[in-house]
């Protein structure tokens, strides 16, 4: 039986898409004209994926494919800042015990 995991990264899409990095310093400039010292960030989450084994996870495992995909995401996205969102196993599909 496979058993899938759910995972998501979310990036700053400010250092992803020229424009949105536009808007956003825009956005911080007019912020700082009204004296504020807060700075508007945007996210997304443009990364949903679905992760199939035979066989559940350790937690270091899920670490450590954690630490891959972060790893390939700071090289392909440089300065988006990935965070990891989400890590979590489908529900529905345990192995059923035998009666």
């Amino acid at each position: 039986m496979s058993i899938k995991y759910n995972i998501q990264f979310s990036l700053n899409l400010g250092k992803v898409f020229s424009e949105v990095g536009a808007l956003t310093e825009s956005v911080n400039t007019h912020l700082a004209a009204m004296g504020c010292d807060e700075k508007l960030t945007l996210r997304g989450q443009p990364f949903k994926m679905t992760l199939t084994v035979e066989r559940e996870l350790t937690e270091v495992e899920i670490e450590k494919m954690k630490d891959i995909i972060m790893g390939q995401l700071c090289e392909s996205f440089v300065g988006s800042n990935p965070m990891c969102e989400l890590f979590r196993r489908q529900s529905g599909n345990v192995p059923q015990s035998a009666s």
